[in-house]
């Protein structure tokens, strides 16, 4: 009867005990992480950058709002680093020491793409002031162009028509002027006298 019990009841006890060593286990970590340092030593020369680069990245207002997580996520580290180096545990502190590290050169690199993301939009801004720029060169070579066209048009016909009056009056000019008989004030013209014809 002990062995339908047990194995009866095998299952949710484990499941209990399963879930209480979790909780007690998270509660820990969690007391753990709350009496960490704010601002703990570096314990090994990896910590001693990850310090030095993770105070850079918190010192400069415009880095430390892209790199923040990274600063957190390595100054916890830095507090576990010399937590492990308390505990005697030189291994668990310069593997910390590393991560740390990491977070900094993760926090680092997050602002070098923040920067070139920034100076990206400033380029596409440029470009397409460019491109609009270059597109209305283009339409006032384009009106120039036709411009000049209609000018040279208009000469051309001038031109022609300045000819064409040129050579009517050279034609004119060209012709004998009629003689007028001189007309004597008061006298009659005279009449044209027969010639004789010899026979």
């Amino acid at each position: 009867m002990f062995r339908a019990l047990k194995a009866r009841f095998a299952r949710p006890v484990l499941w209990l005990s399963v879930s209480l060593g979790s909780a007690l286990c998270a509660a820990s970590s969690y007391a753990a992480e709350s009496v960490l340092p704010n601002d703990p030593p570096a314990v090994t020369a990896d910590g001693e950058k990850a310090k030095a680069a993770l105070g850079e990245l918190a010192s400069a207002a415009a880095t430390k709002a892209v790199a923040a997580r990274a600063i957190e996520k390595g100054n916890k580290a830095l507090a576990r680093a010399h937590g492990a180096k308390l505990a005697k545990d030189e291994d668990g502190a310069r593997l910390l020491s590393r991560v740390a590290l990491a977070w900094a050169n993760a926090g680092a690199a997050a602002v070098r793409a923040a920067e070139i993301l920034k100076s990206a939009d400033v380029l596409s801004t440029s470009r397409a002031s460019l491109v609009e720029r270059l597109s209305r060169a283009r339409s006032l070579l384009a009106e120039h162009d036709a411009r000049r066209l209609s000018l040279a048009a208009a000469v051309e016909s001038a031109e022609k028509a300045a000819a064409e009056r040129a050579g009517g009056k050279a034609g004119e000019s060209s012709k004998p002027a009629a003689t007028k008989p001189a007309a004597t004030s008061g006298q009659k013209p005279k009449p044209p006298t027969p010639t004789t014809v010899k026979k």
